[in-house]
């Protein structure tokens, strides 16, 4: 068994152009080009599995879900950088924007933090657990 992995789509976020519609209209050249590169180049495999660590949604610009300031201090001083976080006692705050199961609390939907240090100069940065987030697309090729 082999592995392949590619940081596309993910490698596409890396400037500006990327905040706007044109980059999506853009990405199914980019994805020819990429599938090309990689899945037509395995000869030797009667089946292959294609999948994502997450799905990709475009939402436009401005639809995800800033708090301000003093909304997210609490979320930035619990999970700092992080968008989850294993719990160790209660929560200490309230907020509707972190979910808890089994011990783990989770900022909630595209809610995005104020995130500090390197994480702060990042041009895009990750929102909470969303269904985006959650379920991972994956496609099965088999050679007959």
């Amino acid at each position: 068994m082999g592995l392949v992995w590619s940081a596309f789509p993910d490698n596409t976020y890396a400037d500006s152009g990327a905040r706007f519609d044109k980059h999506f209209e853009n990405i199914c050249t980019q994805l020819e080009t990429a599938w090309m590169h990689s899945v037509q180049q395995i000869k030797d495999k009667k089946r292959i599995i294609v999948t994502s660590d997450h799905g990709y949604v475009f939402f436009g610009a401005g639809m995800a879900f800033e708090r301000k300031r003093s909304e997210t201090q609490e979320l930035n001083k619990f999970f700092g950088n992080d968008r989850a976080k294993q719990l160790t006692g209660p929560l200490g705050f309230d907020s509707d924007d972190v979910f808890m199961a089994n011990g783990f609390a989770m900022v909630k939907g595209r809610v995005q933090t104020r995130s500090t240090g390197q994480a702060a100069t990042r041009l895009y940065k990750h929102g909470g657990m969303s269904l985006m987030e959650c379920f991972t697309p994956w496609l099965v090729l088999e050679a007959e």
